[in-house]
């Protein structure tokens, strides 16, 4: 019988074979046991069964995942996710500072008709008016009063017109009034109640001579205003139908010229006499 090699195979072996011994030990190299790695806890692996083909899982440092570089966004993605981040806050910032300005003038704009109780322009500075009257309901403040056929009021309202004279012949009127001014003021002269009409040459322009200073009709519920233009005048009748008052001139200087016509003789004023 042959003898016996190495793993156990049958070695024929012509001449002189070394001589096999049976029972003699195999040498080899040392095995490494999955018993030296810990399983993971909750694995069905106990620690009898380790070397025996039990899968055991590998722990490495905790559970810490260790990341690769494919796990990252590409730098472009970054950039770009940063720059519509940057893009983004631009227009909020513009959104915002468009919004406080709009809350501004809006709040501006109510602080203006609360203080005036303006609800309605009827005659803009920037349209110029051939003729245009809005009548109103007469008061009873005529009933008290001595009447004068062909004069006293029968039909009451107020009226502009921008076509009496040229806006020329306002600034020329204009030169004269501030000339006149520079010397000394008036003192009136008309008494409220002694007039049946009133009527106003303007001499200068709303927003652009000075701000401010609108005329107001105080009807009830909704104020009225005209807005003063060079070369337009203004009239109304007399009576407690068109109270009104004028605005603060809130700068530059305004001018206008007060006419008021009676139809009772005792209260009319002279003509100047010039000397």
């Amino acid at each position: 019988m042959p003898p016996l090699g190495p793993a156990g195979s049958w070695h024929h072996c012509k001449g002189s074979c070394p001589s096999w011994h049976v029972g003699a030990p195999i040498s080899r190299a040392p095995e490494r046991h999955a018993a030296s790695r810990s399983p993971v806890p909750g694995s069905s692996a106990h620690p009898g069964e380790l070397g025996k083909g039990a899968a055991v899982p590998f722990v490495g440092m905790g559970n810490r995942r260790t990341e690769r570089p494919s796990d990252f966004p590409p730098l472009h993605s970054v950039r770009k996710s940063r720059a519509h981040q940057e893009s983004r806050r631009k227009w909020l910032k513009v959104a915002f500072l468009v919004s406080s300005a709009v809350l501004i003038s809006l709040l501006s704009w109510s602080y203006l008709v609360s203080e005036d109780g303006v609800a309605e322009v009827l005659a803009h500075f920037s349209e110029s008016l051939q003729d245009r009257f809005i009548e109103v309901p007469c008061s009873e403040d005529y009933d008290s009063h001595k009447r004068f056929e062909g004069c006293t009021p029968r039909k009451c309202g107020r009226g502009i017109t921008d076509a009496v004279i040229t806006r020329e012949e306002a600034e020329r009127i204009r030169r004269i009034a501030e000339r006149g001014l520079s010397l000394g003021g008036s003192d009136g002269g008309v008494t409220y109640g002694s007039f049946d009409y009133t009527s106003l040459l303007y001499l200068s322009d709303y927003t652009e001579d000075f701000g401010g200073g609108r005329f107001v009709f105080m009807d009830v519920g909704a104020n009225k205003t005209v807005e003063p233009r060079a070369g337009r005048v203004s009239f109304f009748t007399s009576g407690s139908e068109n109270l009104h008052r004028v605005e603060k001139v809130r700068w530059g200087t305004r001018y206008a010229i007060t006419i008021s016509f009676t139809c009772n003789p005792d209260h009319g004023i002279g003509d100047p006499v010039l000397t």
